[in-house]
C-alpha cells in the first residue's frame, strides 16, 4: 500500500524548482509537518508523493507535483495483521499483547475482560518545518 492511499484529505502543489534553490523536492518525501501548517495540526500532513512533470538536464528549472496527505490523530488507517498494527494519524500503533494473543493493559498485565484493547504508539516518521518550505502553488 502506498502512502497516498487511505488519507482523509489530499493536497497537491505545482512547484517550479530552480537549480540550487535549497532542499530538493525529493528530500521532502515521507516527512511530516513539525508545526501547524495550512491550518492543519502538527504531524498530521505528510509528503506522500512527488513526481516530476518533464525530464530536464542539470541546471534547468524542473516542474514537480507534490502531493501531501492529511491524517489527523484519531484517523485510523492501514490496519494490518488482523488489527494488531494500524496507523493513528501518522503514528504507528501496535496492539499490546503477548505472542499467544493474550491482550495486555499497557503495563504488562492481562487486560480485564470486556476492556478495549490497548495500543502502544511509535513515531516512525521524521518531521520538517513545512512553513519554511516552498511547496509551490496549489493545483
Amino acid at each position: 500500500m502506498s502512502l497516498k492511499d487511505e488519507n482523509k484529505e489530499i493536497f497537491s502543489f505545482n512547484l517550479l524548482a530552480e537549480p540550487g534553490s535549497g532542499k530538493t523536492p525529493l528530500e521532502l518525501l515521507g516527512l511530516l509537518n513539525a508545526t501547524t501548517w495550512n491550518d492543519k495540526e502538527p504531524e498530521s500532513c505528510m509528503v506522500v508523493e512527488i513526481s516530476q512533470k518533464t525530464p530536464v538536464t542539470t541546471y534547468q528549472t524542473a516542474e514537480f507535483i507534490i502531493t501531501v496527505g492529511y491524517r489527523p490523530r484519531g484517523y485510523i488507517s492501514d490496519i494490518r495483521d488482523n488489527g494488531r498494527q494500524r496507523l493513528n494519524g501518522w503514528q504507528l500503533e501496535v496492539r499490546n499483547q503477548r505472542n499467544d494473543g493474550t491482550l495486555l493493559d499497557g503495563n504488562g498485565e492481562t487486560l480485564r475482560l470486556g476492556a478495549e484493547p490497548v495500543y502502544l504508539g511509535y513515531d516512525i516518521y521524521h518531521v520538517e518545518e513545512f512553513n519554511d518550505v516552498d511547496f509551490g502553488m496549489p493545483s
